[in-house]
This record gives C-alpha cells, structure tokens and sequence, in this order.
C-alpha cells in the first residue's frame, strides 16, 4: 500500500522474470556504470574472470551477459590463472609449479598450475563445499554447544531459546575476536535456556585454535592435488593464496609445516591483499588486451570432465579424456557399415561413468551420406574445445562436403557445479577400482559392434590406441 497525496492507492504484485544472463548483466552494467564514473570516460570493452570448474554454457552465459550490458567480452580467464598473473609467475624462463590456494565463501578450491615462458597449464585441481566459512562458523557453535552441556547449562542444543539470535552473536563474537591477533579480551555470550539467562565467554584463543583444526582439514586438498599429479612437494615454488588475510596468515605455518622445510614460499603483496588477487589479475590482462601488444601470457586450461559418444550397450566411450589441456582438436574417420545406408546417428555425452546412463546427454548429431555400398561414404568426425572451453562437434561427409555442426555452448543445458563435478570424479573412481579392468575388457571388445548400433564404423585414428588389446 502507498500513500500519495491522502490517498491509498493499492498495486497489485507484479511478478518480473529474468534470465541468468539478464541478472548478470545489471550487475555487469552497474560495475561498467561506476567504472565510468570513476575514469570519467567511456568503458567498452572487459576481461571476465570465473572459476575454473564453469562449463561452456555458463562461460558463453557470461559472455552474452557482457554484450547485454553493453561490453565487448575481451576474454574469458579462470580465476586461478588470474590470481597467478597477479602476482607475475609468467616472468620465468624454467618450468615453475605453483598452488593456487583459494578460501572463500563459497568452499576451498586448490588448484595445481604449470608455468613456463609466460604459459599457463592447469595441471589439476580439486574442490571442497564443506570447508568454506560457513562451515568453520558451525564448527564454532558446536564448540560453544559442547561447551553450555559440559557446563549443564543445557543438555541439548533443542534447550536453547531464540537460537537464530544467539548464533548471530556468536557470529559477532567470533569475528571481533578475528580481527586483532594481539591481546583482544575475552568476549562474553548470554545463552537462554529454560528460562535462565546464563553469560559466558569465548575467547580468542579458542577461536583461533578452532580455525586451525579447519584449516589442516584443507591441507588434504593440497596432498591430493599433488598426488593426483605425480607431483613432489620439492617440485613446488610458490602457494598463490586467495581471499581473507587473516585467514591465509594463520595458513601460513601449517603449509610450512606440511612442506616440511621446502622452500615453498606464500606469496603475499605489499600492494594488493589476497582477496583482490583476481580482480588485478583480470586488469592487468585487460590493460594489455587494450594496449594492442602481443605480450599477454598464454593460457592453456584442462577439460573439466571427458566427452565422448554412446557405444554398443550403452558403453561410455572417450574421445576427450577429462584434463586434457586445451585448447584441443581430435579427429577420426567413420563409414557405414550396410549397404545403401542414408544417415550416420550418434550420441554424445559428457562424464567418467563407464555407462551413459550415469552421465550427461549433450547432443545427437545426425549426418546424411550418400547411398553406396558399404565403406565406401567417408565422414569425418571432429571434436573441438577452444581456449574458453567452448565444445564444437562437427561432422563432414568428405564426397559431397555435406557438414553438420553443432556448438555446444549455444545448448540450453543445466550448469554443472563443482560440488557435482567433484561427486562425479569420485564415482567414477570408485567404479574403476571395483571391476575397472573388467569393463574396460567388455568396453574394448564390443568396439567393433558399437558403430553397427550407430551405423559407422571407425576407419582411422580413434581404433589404434585399442587395436592391440582387441587382438589380445
């Protein structure tokens, strides 16, 4: 209801929908508003950065929500990669392996690169959702309930009265005790529990003993990485650290500890703090992107999970294995397999599962050949991942140049978070070490008959890496 000049005036709800690119977009735009302001001039053009695990549709999403807000998308750089240009690791003449060590809202993402003559290489990386703040908060309040039942002040945390109220201010508490390392007083808690105020206390000690269990839960995240790699903790130069200082300070002598005396060092600027490691990384590419100098660092990321086609029995079979660096370009011959055969039919997937049914259906690409005989149409098929993750299939009939593309980013299609890229990987890993040799065997032998299924079979390149294990 408003009041104007004495009068109710009543509006009924208007309910307004937007697209992903449409929010983006008015975020986007408002960033380019106050920029002008800023600078005093017209803003064009912009680098975007976004986590490493985004697919493609969430890349060219990002991108489309650029042009919507009226900016040329310049490039699309994962966040990582931007953190490691900030601090100048491309300023090197020998391979160099850093850790990307990110610790933020949203989770812990630690992420292994390769840098060599200004090249970067993602060598791997892996993601936690339950390490992130949030969680570190709840550890906190399960201290502070553990802590009112010791005391017998509650026997269970259902005792508790207005308990969103009290873990705000346990959330307060925590955090004025968070942002001086030296000497902050004890603060107090006033609990209510069956109608009896009780005051107690949680201290800095405390709280900085509980983020340390935290942060050592991190240091998992690194291990793996490492080993997933066949990487040495000696073979490591830098830790790129992204996000709250003092979170990232305490961290500090647990990778020291970790390493074990390696000169591993945690870089940290006097010009910038953690937490703006990207957003430097992005300008300082956009600057040069602006300069027109052919200096900017080359980038080469990994595939986030491997594409492939349906084969006989549903059998998952993988043309682009996950971390592949990209950009990448594979391509095999197929032909019919009956006589007078009009089309070529197949399906296309993304995952780790050795069946198609536990993985992502992308698209079906279906290609009309010529009516001859058998063997004789020849098609090649091709797979294409470009520098921004962006998937194109395409087939070509090579006597009448007849071609089927189809790009994957321009798929409506559900983005795929890390948390579920993260469960995928796991699956698939435990899949492989309960009968991995097994399905591999069935997979290699029904080979041949899987491009019967499809109508193709394959002439060229794909069939070597097997023909030696199908003899066998």
């Amino acid at each position: 209801m408003a009041i104007i000049s004495g009068w109710a005036q009543m509006f009924k709800p208007k309910f307004v929908y937007f697209t992903p690119e449409e929010i983006t977009a008015k975020l986007i735009k408002k960033l380019k508003t106050d920029a002008e302001r800023h600078l005093n001039r017209a803003v064009t053009h912009a680098v975007v950065t976004v986590p490493a695990y985004f697919n493609d549709a969430q890349r060219q999403t990002t991108k489309d929500a650029c042009t919507m807000a009226g900016l040329t998308c310049l490039r699309v750089v994962n966040e990582p990669i931007a953190a490691a240009i900030s601090h100048g690791l491309d300023m090197t003449d020998r391979e160099a392996f850093h850790i990307v060590y990110d610790v933020r809202a949203n989770g812990v993402d630690v992420t292994l690169l390769s840098v060599e003559w200004g090249i970067y290489e993602i060598i791997g990386s892996v993601y936690e959702s339950i390490l992130s703040p949030s969680d570190f908060d709840e550890i906190v309040w399960g201290f502070i309930v553990d802590h009112f039942i010791d005391k017998n002040i509650i026997q269970s945390e259902n005792d508790i009265e207005n308990i969103d109220n009290l873990k705000t201010q346990v959330k307060m508490v925590q955090g004025a005790l968070l942002l001086d390392n030296n000497g902050v007083p004890d603060n107090t808690i006033n609990v209510k529990a069956r109608g009896v105020t009780t005051i107690s206390s949680l201290t800095q000690t405390q709280v900085l003993a509980v983020r340390d269990m935290f942060l050592r839960k991190t240091i998992d995240l690194v291990d793996k990485v490492l080993k997933q790699a066949k990487i040495s903790k000696s073979d490591l130069l830098h830790i790129v650290p992204i996000g709250p200082l003092n979170i990232l300070r305490q961290a500090q002598p647990i990778f020291k500890e970790y390493f074990e005396g390696n000169d591993v060092t945690m870089l940290f600027s006097s010009d910038f703090n953690p937490d703006e490691a990207i957003v430097r990384g992005a300008a300082i590419q956009g600057n040069v992107l602006g300069s027109g100098e052919d200096i900017c660092p080359s980038v080469m990321d990994v595939t986030t999970l491997s594409l492939g086609i349906e084969l006989s029995g549903g059998t998952f079979g993988k043309i682009i294995p996950r971390n592949t660096v990209i950009p990448t370009w594979k391509s095999f011959n197929i032909t019919t397999v009956r006589d007078g055969q009009e089309k070529i039919v197949l399906n296309i997937y993304e995952g780790e599962r050795s069946h198609v049914r536990f993985n992502k259906f992308l698209t079906t690409l279906e290609i009309e050949v010529p009516k001859k005989l058998m063997g004789e149409p020849v098609v090649e098929l091709s797979f294409e991942v470009d520098p921004d993750r962006y998937v194109t299939v395409q087939a070509q009939e090579l006597s009448s140049g007849n071609v089927v593309k189809v790009a994957l980013r321009d798929k409506d299609s559900e983005p795929v978070t890390q948390e579920e890229i993260y469960k995928i990987i796991m699956e698939a890993e435990e899949e492989d070490s309960e009968g991995n040799e097994l399905e591999e065997a069935d997979a290699l032998a029904s080979r041949a008959e899987a491009w019967r299924k499809y109508g193709a079979v394959l002439v060229s390149s794909l069939a070597y890496r097997d023909s030696k294990k199908l003899k066998k």
